[in-house]
Formats: structure tokens, C-alpha cells, sequence
């Protein structure tokens, strides 16, 4: 990552935030993949970036786990206070649904 960012000659990552420069970078490995040949791509937009930028067709699939196990699943980890581990779930969701909104607004 640090080679891509500061030392690769794609230029057109330099001087993005961390999260830009990881989402183009993430973005032309799944281009890349889906020329290939058929690909299963776990996460990144991948479904999105491939319905924008190739003529690649997409299943997109969408797994939740019900909160409560989520929770239930985290307290097994981490083994802390179930009020306190449902905060942080849910902080989580609302932390991804962010940042998917924020790269799905660049496609």
C-alpha cells in the first residue's frame, strides 16, 4: 500500500485521502480481475464499479446477520458489556453505510 500511495507511478492517487486513493486502488484490481475472466468479489462496490466501468455482468448478493447476533457474535470476541457492544455495532453498520455512500458518490 505505502509503495502504491508514495512511490507507484500512478499519479492519479496523489494527494487524495487515505480512503480515495485505497477505493482507486481497489477499483482498477476489480477492473482488472473482471477482464480476466468470472470473478467473485467479496465487498469494495464491487457491483457497482463493475456496472459502471465494464460490460461485466453482476449478481450482486447481500448477507446481514440480524443485529442481535451480530452483537451476541462480538460480546464472544471481545467479551464486553452488551450495551456497550451494541453501541459499538451499530456504530460499525453506520461507519460502513458512510463510507459506501461516500464511494458510491464517486462512481
Amino acid at each position: 500500500m505505502y509503495k502504491a500511495l508514495y512511490e507507484g507511478k500512478d499519479k492519479s492517487i496523489y494527494g487524495k485521502s487515505l480512503n480515495e486513493a485505497v477505493y482507486e486502488l481497489e477499483k482498477e484490481t476489480i477492473i482488472e480481475l473482471s477482464g480476466r475472466g468470472d470473478s467473485i468479489i467479496i465487498g469494495r462496490c464491487a457491483g457497482d464499479v463493475l456496472r459502471e466501468f465494464t460490460d461485466s455482468k453482476v449478481i450482486k448478493v447481500f448477507i446481514l446477520a440480524p443485529l442481535e447476533y451480530r452483537v451476541k457474535r462480538k460480546l464472544e470476541l471481545n467479551d464486553n458489556d452488551r450495551k456497550k457492544t451494541s453501541v459499538i455495532v451499530e456504530k460499525m453498520d453506520a461507519n460502513r453505510k458512510n463510507i459506501m455512500n461516500t464511494l458510491l458518490k464517486k462512481l
